[in-house]
């Protein structure tokens, strides 16, 4: 019998005495004693691995990426183009949204036409941090909730580009292999595992600086030799990510 333990996602680490520590208490008698029984490890990506708090076996582990849905997230060069560019999440302080919203008040004035897009599958329990940042909407701000696949496919097919901000809590990054699966350029935070996912087909940042968010937006804007470039390196990057690939990794993993 095989233990095969699968590891893809953070607690979500507040400051607070509490969940401090109900996420040592996780670590400590959830996790640490499954790495030590388990014959495999699977993660997503290998800077996740680099990143945890806590050592994983190298000899152990294997580095399964997700896949993408090809014949829902695919490009559509018919889909007009809208001025927006889009985000993809929750919102929660580790995505980075607050600095989004500050980069977009600079743009909003330079380009009083840009609205941000964001997709949201839950406002979760930070009420307080959603209310902050929404209230440096000036008017370019446009929120939906709980998107199906194929209409996802198609606001992601008509934004300019996907913007990615996250503070560097993430293991993987779903939204940015389905946005290169779009052929839709991408500005992304440069903390990991960003530029393992997206290699060549992103423009990165800092998360923490809004200028620096709003010049890597900029950039994809202004730039059509850059754009055209950026979905070239994503359609070829998203080719990478597929669950067939995922799939047969697995099936070897449980057959040998």
């Amino acid at each position: 019998t095989k233990i095969i333990t699968h590891i893809c996602n953070y607690l979500i680490l507040e400051k607070d005495f509490v969940t401090k520590i109900f996420a040592w208490i996780h670590n400590t008698l959830t996790i640490k004693p499954l790495l030590v029984f388990s014959d495999k490890i699977i993660l997503p990506s290998l800077d996740f691995k680099n990143s945890l708090s806590y050592t994983v076996p190298s000899k152990k582990t294997l580095i399964v990426p997700f896949g993408v849905d090809t014949k829902v997230f695919k490009q559509n060069t018919a889909v007009k183009k809208k001025e927006q560019i889009l985000f993809v999440g929750r919102l929660i302080p580790e995505k980075g949204f607050l600095h989004l919203m500050k980069a977009m008040q600079r743009l909003h004035t330079e380009y009083p036409s840009l609205k941000l897009k964001v997709i949201l599958s839950r406002v979760y329990d930070f009420e307080d941090y959603a209310k902050q940042c929404i209230r440096l909407d000036t008017g370019f701000l446009d929120i939906e909730y709980n998107v199906e696949s194929k209409e996802l496919s198609k606001k992601y097919q008509e934004s300019k580009c996907l913007i990615f901000p996250s503070i560097g809590t993430d293991s993987f990054g779903m939204v940015i292999i389905e946005a290169m699966a779009c052929g839709v350029p991408i500005a992304a935070s440069s903390t990991p595992p960003m530029p393992e996912i997206s290699a060549s087909a992103a423009v990165y940042f800092d998360p923490h600086k809004p200028d620096d968010i709003a010049e890597a937006i900029q950039s994809i804007m202004d730039n059509d030799i850059l754009r055209k470039r950026l979905v070239r390196n994503g359609i070829e990057r998203a080719l990478f990510f597929s669950w067939s690939k995922t799939a047969n990794d697995l099936i070897n993993l449980f057959m040998h």
